[in-house]
């Protein structure tokens, strides 16, 4: 891993491609940083359409829900989302199960799970990329197994 870091913050970018971009990693010491926000509908709403099949990423580290919970009329536009979840959550981000359900509940399925990445000491999954795609998408049609 290669890292870049300031007095708090310590920003990892996989070399090897194990994951799908990179994570931020707080030191002992984490610092508090006013960061402006607008909501995902304020964004997209009102120019994204169903068929620019936009895919939209997501890497907030935990707060991908609460996130979601703001694009709630983009997301009808929207056909592929990759996300980032925890594996054991800490208090603030929502589980898998949370997650799925909030992706089933606006029309998606679980489509591919992208990257798993592991805790070092162990092994463990920590977290990892998941991918949604809209229920309607031409995607999910094949459901074959073989």
């Amino acid at each position: 891993m290669s890292a870049k870091s300031d007095e708090n913050v310590h920003f990892v970018v996989d070399p090897v491609a194990v994951t799908t971009g990179a994570y931020v990693e707080e030191f002992a010491t984490p610092s508090s940083v006013s960061v402006p926000t607008i909501a995902l509908d304020d964004v997209f709403a009102s120019w994204l359409r169903r068929d620019d099949r936009a895919l939209l990423k997501l890497d907030l580290q935990g707060w991908e829900l609460e996130a979601l919970k703001g694009g709630r009329e983009s997301l009808r536009n929207i056909e592929v989302v990759l996300i980032e979840v925890a594996f054991y959550a800490k208090s603030y981000q929502p589980t898998i199960a949370q997650l799925v359900q909030f992706f089933d509940d606006a029309g998606f399925e679980l489509y591919d799970i992208a990257s798993i990445y592991p805790r070092p000491r162990d092994n463990r999954p920590r977290h990892g990329d998941f991918v949604f795609v809209r229920s309607s998408s031409a995607l999910c049609e094949d459901k074959a197994w073989a």
